[in-house]
């Protein structure tokens, strides 16, 4: 799989995001709605062309650190209280913040942990 370009989901791409977190979260195993990194209904383009591949992180500093280098060319308010481009990057990397259990469900947590919800208990 080669580098995708970066989006960030619109409202509907968040609903949609959402609407699937909680089908995960009644115990169905259901795969993520990878159609919606690149769906333009659901997304919006940055001003600026960023790339992300399908890395691996063995770390959370190593998953700071790529998105760190990646997403440098980016305006920091782009990028600083952006939900929809930190969801969007939530979903390209779902099996990593929720991989698949052995008996083929997931466990997703609280839709803050996905979708960025900046009230002063979560942030």
């Amino acid at each position: 799989m080669s580098d995708t370009t970066v989006r960030a989901l619109n409202s509907a791409g968040i609903d949609r995001f959402r609407a699937y977190l909680a089908v995960l979260r009644s115990g169905q195993p259901v795969d993520p709605p990878q159609e919606l990194v690149a769906d333009a209904s659901c997304t919006g383009e940055l001003s600026v062309d960023v790339q992300v591949g399908p890395e691996r992180f063995a770390t959370r500093w190593g998953a700071g650190e790529y998105l760190w280098n990646r997403l440098a060319p980016l305006p920091a308010d782009e990028v600083e209280g952006n939900p929809g481009l930190w969801a969007w990057l939530a979903l390209f990397y779902f099996d990593q913040l929720a991989p698949r259990r052995a008996d083929g469900t997931r466990r997703p947590g609280r839709d803050y942990r996905h979708v960025p919800d900046f009230d002063f208990r979560y942030r």
